[in-house]
């Protein structure tokens, strides 16, 4: 991700590791991908292309004592994430100091971590909603991401698609991301 800030992979990483834990959620041999997760996430931040390609800098693939669905997931799930992010803040969903790891965690359903010793904020973020149809684009990208970089089929790739979002929302089961 060169040329990016700082803050910028903290997002994208933090939107990738809930993407993560969605996708075990329903694909539970997926789980490995947790123990690499961030040395994987360095690597893509670093070089994106390399880390998809699932390569090391001599060319050799890398090697964890995973398969190969583990090792490329991770930097597959960050592409997504920058992906994800540009279409929230291309959208204006996501702006300026809206734009952090706490409110997309509460976009994603995942609870805030806060250091015990952080202060109070006395405004919090505004809460940023999306419609059932930006709901849906969020679930397209994803699946779009899967499909070409990790050659998933499209019918696994929405599945997991469909974890990331969250069912309810895309009017597919009763569950969301909250």
């Amino acid at each position: 991700m060169s040329g990016t800030s700082a803050a910028d992979g903290v997002l994208v990483t933090e939107l990738a590791r809930t993407m993560l834990e969605r996708v075990v959620a329903v694909e539970t041999d997926q789980a490995a991908a947790r123990v690499i997760f961030p040395q994987q996430a360095e690597a893509y931040l670093a070089d994106p292309a390399r880390a998809l390609a699932g390569r090391d800098r001599r060319g050799r693939p890398l090697e964890f004592g995973l398969t190969g669905v583990e090792v490329l997931l991770v930097p597959v799930l960050m592409e997504a994430a920058v992906e994800v992010l540009g279409y929230l803040t291309g959208h204006a969903l996501l702006r300026g100091g809206a734009a952090s790891a706490a409110v997309l965690r509460r976009l994603f359903g995942r609870p805030a971590v806060a250091p015990a010793d952080a202060p109070t904020d006395p405004e919090p973020e505004p809460e940023p909603v999306l419609t059932p149809a930006q709901w849906a684009e969020v679930a397209r990208i994803v699946e779009s991401v899967l499909v070409r970089h990790a050659r998933m089929t499209p019918e696994r790739a929405e599945r997991l698609a469909i974890a990331v979002v969250g069912a309810g929302v895309l009017g597919k089961g009763d569950h969301g991301p909250r």
